[in-house]
Order: C-alpha cells, then sequence, then structure tokens
C-alpha cells in the first residue's frame, strides 16, 4: 500500500538558552515577523502561510509578512532562516523535504535541520492525491498503472526531491512503472503544466491542489492515504 504524507510545519532559528529566554518571551513579539515559504507563490505551502499569517498578525498585533524563496528543495529558504538571529523573527515554513529527506538526498547541506532548526508548531499533513489531465482515458489507479508504458508517461513534481517527487518515486517502485520525472518550481506551475496536458500525472497534496480539483481541472485518481479524505469522499484510496 503506498501511503505518503507530506507533514508542514512552522520551524524557527534555534534561540540562545539561558536566562535571557524568560526575557524574550515577555517582550515577544515586539517587532514583525518575516516567514520565508520555501515555494512560490500559490502553492499549498503559500496558501497555508498567508491564512494563518493573517490570523497570526491579528492576534499579536505585529504584521507578518510572508517571503517566498523558492529552489534547492527548500535547503535555500531553510539555510537563510538558519542563518538569521535566533530570536523568532524570522520562521520558515519546513516539510518532510526540510527536515528529512535532504540530509539523505544532498550529501552537503548549509545547514543542519537538528541543530540550527527547532519546531515551532505543526500546521498540517496532507495526504498525496495522484491526479491526471481532465482529458486522459485513464479510468482510475489500476487502470492508471496497467497504462504506463515505458518512457510514454512523463509526471511533474513541485522540485526535485519534493514530497511530491518522493511519493510518485514509490509508486513507481511499487507498481514497477517506468515514467520520466519533470520538475517545477513548486505544484502551482506544474498543476498549469497537467491540466493543460504538457505532463501526464503527478502526485500533489489537496492544499495545492484542491482548487484544480474542483474547478475540473485535474482529476483525481486515489489519494495515498489509509483511508478516504473527508474533502474527497468519492476518491478511493
Amino acid at each position: 500500500m503506498l501511503n505518503r504524507r507530506c507533514a508542514t510545519g512552522l520551524i524557527t532559528a534555534i534561540a540562545l538558552l539561558g536566562g535571557t529566554v524568560a526575557a524574550h518571551a515577555q517582550s515577544y513579539p515586539a517587532k514583525p515577523i518575516r516567514w520565508v515559504v520555501p515555494y512560490p507563490a500559490g502553492g499549498g505551502s503559500d496558501f497555508l502561510a498567508r491564512t494563518i499569517g493573517q490570523q497570526l498578525s491579528q492576534q499579536i498585533s505585529q504584521p507578518v509578512t510572508v517571503d517566498n524563496k523558492p529552489g534547492g528543495n527548500t535547503a535555500i529558504a531553510a539555510s537563510e532562516v538558519a542563518r538569521s538571529a535566533a530570536a523568532g523573527y524570522t520562521n520558515v515554513s519546513a516539510d518532510n523535504g526540510t527536515m528529512v529527506f535532504n540530509t539523505a538526498l544532498y550529501s552537503k547541506l548549509t545547514y543542519n535541520p537538528e541543530k540550527d532548526l527547532t519546531p515551532v508548531t505543526l500546521m498540517g499533513r496532507f495526504p498525496m492525491i495522484l491526479v491526471v489531465g481532465p482529458n486522459s482515458d485513464v479510468k482510475d489507479a489500476k487502470d492508471f498503472v496497467a497504462k504506463a508504458a515505458p518512457g510514454k508517461i512523463s509526471y511533474g513534481s513541485a522540485g526535485a526531491g519534493s514530497p511530491h517527487h518522493l511519493a510518485m518515486e514509490l509508486l513507481k517502485v511499487q507498481g514497477g512503472l517506468h515514467m520520466v520525472h519533470i520538475p517545477y518550481r513548486g505544484a502551482a506551475p506544474a498543476l498549469a503544466d497537467l491540466a493543460g496536458g504538457q505532463v501526464a500525472a503527478m502526485m500533489v497534496d489537496l492544499a495545492a491542489g484542491a482548487g484544480f480539483i474542483k474547478g475540473g481541472k485535474v482529476r483525481p485518481l486515489a489519494v495515498a492515504n489509509a483511508t478516504r479524505l473527508p474533502q474527497l469522499p468519492d476518491v478511493p484510496t
């Protein structure tokens, strides 16, 4: 069974320990907060950050500025936050790629996720959804596997090494498929090309793909989860 979730959390540079922590907590936040999103605008991480950031700004009476810094499978954004002052004013949306996959995929990283960053809160878990274009003749996931002829199917992702990419690679391994990977700079442009027929399929999380699915621009075949999603009750696992 394919089960791939993308967990997204808010991460900040590790704060200094000692007596300054209590004093800092009493005055925090005393200035605007910068929220770095490691993906382009329009994707699921961007939507989540802007939605939560707007509510957070009202609660803390300070501006929360979302800054998109895509690239390097989130490593560029993570490195920038790791180098920032450890005061809680520069944070990054981090997913499995930032905290888990990158250490295995890259021989050298300019940040250490365990030493340079610390979790603030878990924002959500997003099961992946296998989607195809609206004009695809594929009926369901079983039919997709059957029709995945070697070299004839290309699939898109939010970027090389992203959870979307690795979920599709897991499907390839478990299904014995041969597909060509086309990486994009974020889920939004990949979905746009999928809707336009430039790629045949992709894995996408609900946060990024909900609008395309509801609008009929892409068609969901299955969810990579143990149970059906309440938001997509008609889509099988």
